[in-house]
């Protein structure tokens, strides 16, 4: 029952720690997109306010001439849910496949996982790029950009917190050494 009360307060903890990394490196890749006028700029006219519908048919997402629009949360959970879904999915079969073909048979557990760990990194940075396209205003390569940055921000994370385990590690053995 504890376990239960415990995963259920984990999940959208989770979901909300993904979402703020999310629109973090959404802000991060900003930063590296130079901005420039789009190319069909019909701001010069004065009754430019009836040339939107105009406008935007002239405009592709990647001729859009701004950054990334940061997700609000709520995007951003569902952006993470629906990438989640389908790597799950794409990463099964991929798992499927790499068990049918026999390159696991000579290996043992340890080394198979690694494998199988090693074949789903493509496979995700993929589904988080095309699912970044589909559901943000941008192109798959800024796509492609905001995932890099999610991949950095999350191995800085891990980086801290490995630094801090291990630095506590290395006073408790001091102490009790």
């Amino acid at each position: 029952m504890i376990a239960c009360v415990g995963v259920l307060v984990a999940i959208p903890i989770v979901f909300m720690i993904a979402a703020a990394i999310l629109r973090l490196s959404v802000s991060f890749a900003n930063v590296f997109i130079k901005t420039e006028p789009p190319r069909h700029s019909l701001d010069v006219y004065p009754d430019y306010g009836d040339y939107e519908e105009f406008k935007r048919g002239r405009r592709s997402r990647s001729e859009s001439g701004g950054g990334i629009p940061v997700p609000s949360t709520g995007q951003a959970i569902v952006i993470i849910l629906v990438t989640g879904l389908i790597n799950l999915v794409l990463s099964f079969g991929a798992g499927l496949a790499i068990g049918a073909s026999g390159v696991l048979d000579k290996m043992d557990r340890q080394q198979a996982e690694l494998v199988f760990q090693l074949a789903s990194l493509p496979i995700g940075f993929l589904t988080s790029s095309l699912v970044l396209a589909g559901l943000l205003p941008t192109s798959f390569w800024r796509g492609c950009l905001v995932t890099i940055c999610q991949y950095v921000i999350v191995f800085a994370i891990v980086a801290v917190i490995a630094a801090a385990v291990l630095g506590i590690i290395g006073l408790q053995k001091g102490v009790g050494g």
